[in-house]
């Protein structure tokens, strides 16, 4: 994955230098008319997008608006925009075999996940250019939501999943088609690259979380080879601290048992995955 990235950026650092050798043998009016030549191929429905980041008031094309991203995660959160769900019973299987067993669906009815999913192609250009600040903005907005899940009038039975639905769960019900390691490397990458003038135990905390956040469990501070070695450490100082609390926590609370309820089960979740940031930081020393 992290080959993949610089891969694709030495790609694009390639492709940038000639374009601005080819922009340096042309003439102010060749210029205009490339731009103007491209804004006649495009599609109407690409048209305002286009003049939106020619003015500069959007830095890509397909990016939605503040406004337009704010009022989307307020419609999730109050349950106007939903996923719909739907289960069935089977007592055979398309071949015939007795099967006994009850089959689900989700629908994006309110384009949910589409929307979602064009923010993760938007986060992957905003880190190409540069705007890291924006994607951590994104990212962290995104991976607070929870989702309501409406049955649909076919469906013969309600969603007796986990509950609250979040977009980690989205991601394990394979709704989103992006690949979840690859954005939670965006994000991480981003936070990593972005203007920080916090205090080093504070930046460590906040790297820490994003981390330990469900939606980056596929990724390993060993992945990536450009945080700094005192920022390591300290993230180092506080896995050590945490472990030690929530393991006292987990035998005191919970007698030790993960599958006590969602709670101790979460937990424990949560316990493994500090151990496992923990051994990836030792095997690095």
């Amino acid at each position: 994955m992290k080959e993949n990235y610089l891969e694709e950026k030495k790609q694009t650092e390639k492709f940038v230098a000639n374009v601005k050798q080819q922009l340096s043998l042309m003439t102010e009016q060749e210029k205009d008319n490339w731009i103007i030549n491209q804004a006649i191929i495009l599609s109407s429905s690409k048209q305002q997008e286009f003049l939106k980041t020619l003015s500069g008031e959007k830095i890509i094309m397909n990016m939605p608006d503040d406004k337009e991203f704010y009022q989307f995660c307020s419609n999730v959160s109050n349950g106007t925009l939903y996923i719909g769900y739907e289960t069935w019973y089977e007592e055979f299987n398309e071949y015939g075999s007795f099967y006994d067993d009850w089959e689900q669906q989700f629908y994006d009815n309110c384009h949910v996940i589409e929307f979602i999913d064009n923010i993760f192609t938007v986060c992957h250009s905003l880190n190409k250019l540069g705007y890291y600040e924006k994607t951590c903005d994104y990212m962290e907005n995104l991976s607070k939501l929870s989702f309501e899940i409406i049955e649909t009038s076919d469906s013969e039975d309600s969603y007796n999943g986990t509950l609250p639905f979040t977009l980690n769960d989205a991601f394990d019900n394979r709704l989103p088609y992006h690949n979840k390691k690859n954005i939670a490397f965006d994000w991480i990458y981003a936070y990593c690259h972005k203007q920080n003038n916090t205090a080093v135990e504070e930046k460590a905390k906040e790297l820490l979380n994003i981390f330990i956040d469900p939606l980056c469990n596929k990724v390993s501070l060993s992945d990536f080879d450009d945080i700094d070695l005192k920022l390591l450490d300290t993230i180092q100082q506080l896995l050590f601290s945490q472990i030690r609390l929530d393991e006292s926590i987990f035998q005191k609370k919970f007698n030790g048992k993960e599958f006590l309820s969602d709670e101790s089960y979460y937990f424990k979740k949560k316990l493994d995955r500090k151990k496992e940031l923990l051994e990836d930081l030792k095997c690095q020393n």
